[in-house]
């Protein structure tokens, strides 16, 4: 099981779900879809380090909100401020 974890500085802080390896290893960033950093993303992630082979990191884009349904996935894709996420 991962963690929630910040990335940078207090203005420019990313946060996202960590699983990290216990060796030196391969690390892999996991880009969440237009649903957020749902239940199923976080389980990606742990699932790529179910041997220990590979730290994963998959980014919260949505500061935390997530969506059920197709039109709240859009919205909240169009509204994602796209400077912060770049």
């Amino acid at each position: 099981m991962g963690e929630m974890v910040r990335f940078g500085r207090r203005r420019d802080a990313a946060v996202g779900y960590q699983v990290a390896s216990q060796r030196a290893g391969p690390g892999v960033l996991v880009i969440p879809d237009a649903f957020g950093l749902t239940p199923h993303v976080k389980s990606f992630a742990d699932r790529l380090n179910r041997d220990d082979l590979f730290t994963a990191i998959a980014f919260d884009l949505y500061d935390g909100a997530t969506a059920a349904h197709r039109d709240e996935a859009l919205a909240l894709r169009d509204s994602m401020d796209r400077a912060r996420v770049i």
